[in-house]
């Protein structure tokens, strides 16, 4: 599996259910976001739906970047 460096990745026990499950976790290097497709999305994403907004709630955010990623 194809993982970016995000701590949460990096938990036991992922890696504990990785090995477990005969999954090789493969990191992609650390500041080549280039490696993950994935991130060309990230940038528009932010500047449509969350800069310089102030959404009420969670409920509203939800709701706002489902709307774009349609």
């Amino acid at each position: 599996m194809i993982l970016d460096n995000l701590s949460a990745h990096l938990n036991w026990k992922i890696r504990r259910w990785a090995a477990r499950n005969k999954v090789e976790l493969c990191f992609t290097p650390g500041y080549a976001s280039w490696a993950n497709p994935i991130e060309a999305h990230f940038g528009p994403l932010r500047q449509f739906t969350l800069a310089n907004s102030h959404h009420p709630n969670h409920t509203v955010q939800t709701r706002t970047l489902h709307t774009y990623l349609r």
